[in-house]
């Protein structure tokens, strides 16, 4: 449930980023877009807090979502076949993949055809949502009770205690 909570808030977010940015700078064309640091700040902001999220940075609750998502496969049995291992070539792919979602806001060119500009306050909910992230991660209390547990005793039949630590640590059986 974390992880669900954590992957819809983030990528819902960076769903905004991009309509934020088709709105402000007239296109979503990633060939097209570069610079827009400077011009929509805000939006550059929140499109970092989502990714850092998305990548699973602590102390966001993207890091806690994903970390429970392993260690719940960890300690899940694998009766025919073993635990799934990373291929060497996904391993490399993983920072171009990350790079993509800000290159707009960091590449050095930009071919636009108008000056981009900021969403009106009233449209920018990606803003909002980066600064949950922030919020939910470093105080996942705010979360674990009102959201997780009873969606978590819903879906198991059976009373959960979800206890979300902002860190767990490092754990010998997950290397």
């Amino acid at each position: 449930m974390v992880f669900l909570l954590a992957h819809s808030m983030y990528k819902g977010g960076l769903f905004l980023v991009a309509g934020i940015i088709d709105h402000g700078a007239g296109t979503r064309n990633a060939m097209d877009l570069g610079q827009l640091r400077k011009a929509m700040p805000i939006t550059c902001a929140a499109a970092l807090l989502l990714f850092f999220s998305n990548a699973g940075v602590p102390p966001f609750l993207g890091f806690l979502g994903k970390e429970m998502f392993l260690e719940s496969a960890l300690d899940a049995p694998f009766p025919r076949c073993s635990p799934p291992r990373w291929s060497g070539r996904a391993s490399p792919r993983l920072p171009w993949r990350g790079s993509v979602g800000l290159r707009p806001f960091f590449r050095s060119r930009s071919r636009l055809r108008k000056e981009p500009h900021e969403a009106p306050s009233h449209v920018d909910g990606a803003a909002d949502s980066g600064k949950s992230r922030s919020v939910s991660g470093s105080a996942p209390q705010f979360v674990q009770a009102p959201i997780i547990a009873p969606r978590s005793e819903r879906l198991s039949g059976k009373t959960v205690s979800v206890q979300l630590p902002p860190w767990h640590g490092l754990d010998p059986k997950s290397f």
